[in-house]
């Protein structure tokens, strides 16, 4: 999954190190809700997650 910045580097600035800590912070939200936890573009650039079950 990539960060925000990745998808719109205008608003919100160049990727940087704290791209590791979106994604620890990723890693840590499935593993609590036991679930892997996919994002559409929309809810990525608004910073709300959803999850999905397959």
């Amino acid at each position: 999954m990539s960060p925000p910045e990745v998808r719109d580097p205008q608003e919100y600035g160049a990727m940087d190190h704290r791209i590791d800590i979106y994604h620890a912070g990723l890693l840590l939200l499935q593993i609590a809700v036991s679930k892997e936890i996919k994002f559409t573009k929309e809810e990525i650039l608004a910073g709300k997650p959803t999850t999905r079950e397959k």
